[in-house]
């Protein structure tokens, strides 16, 4: 697209019309700065009134305060702040993966006919989801990590949320996320240009677990000219070919 603005929007159309069906809808939305338009966005389209769907985080950590007492949850709390209370998604519609659930959530979620659309993001390192570098294993369903100082993108968590930390996360892993319908990743600004080359034209790799993502059955990526600049063109075409009015 031509602009953050403009991936923002066909985004929220995309999920608009899995909101506007008239079968029951799981969705599973995305914490982080990219999708906050995106969010503003289904606020304006009153989204509140549509009660057939019912949202699922995909990732958590609980936060624990220093007697290892929980004070929160670092993704349902950023959720319910900027997606959740703006859109008046109301308390029955919330389904939230935990620490105490993740065990059966993948099997309650199957009965309950699967995830049918899911929002994720590109992390600066390549991770999606709570799939990390150091700790992704492609064969993982939903998974509990847990977190050590080893792990270059703990500590820096961990002291933004002093003197509260996090021991563990669950998360769902690549063999859940492929079970998904519809995968729509949103990516903008040229800081995640290196990166989402390497994903989308570097091997398959867990040392790059949104790589796997290209193997995924209906994977849309939406992408700003900045994030793409660096796309050879013979990707583009391919993905261009998908949906060509982004060209």
């Amino acid at each position: 697209t031509k602009s953050s603005e403009e991936m923002s929007r066909i985004a929220t159309n995309a999920i608009l019309g899995n909101i506007l069906s008239d079968t029951h809808q799981n969705i599973a939305v995305t914490a982080g700065r990219t999708p906050l338009r995106v969010y503003e966005l289904l606020k304006e389209a009153g989204i509140h009134r549509y009660h057939n769907v019912t949202y699922h985080n995909f990732d958590e950590m609980p936060i624990l305060d220093q007697d290892n007492k929980l004070v929160g949850y670092e993704t349902l709390d950023y959720l319910t702040k900027v997606f959740y209370n703006p859109c008046k998604i109301a308390k029955d519609q919330i389904s939230h993966l935990n620490e105490t659930n993740w065990q059966t959530y993948e099997r309650d979620l199957l009965a309950k006919g699967g995830l049918d659309l899911m929002l994720i993001g590109l992390g600066d390192d390549g991770h999606f989801c709570g799939n990390m570098p150091e700790t992704t294993d492609f064969a993982y369903e939903i998974y509990d990590v847990e977190l050590k100082d080893e792990y270059p993108w703990n500590r820096p968590y961990q002291n933004s949320i002093a003197p509260n930390h996090c021991d563990h996360m669950v998360t769902m892993g690549p063999r859940t996320i492929m079970k998904v319908k519809k995968l729509i990743m949103i990516v903008d600004g040229e800081a995640k240009a290196d990166m989402l080359k390497e994903c989308l034209e570097g091997p398959v790799t867990s040392k790059r677990p949104s790589s796997v993502l290209r193997l995924h059955p209906n994977f849309v990526l939406i992408a700003d000219e900045a994030a793409a600049a660096k796309l050879n063109s013979e990707t583009l075409k391919q993905v261009c070919a998908i949906v060509p009015e982004v060209v």
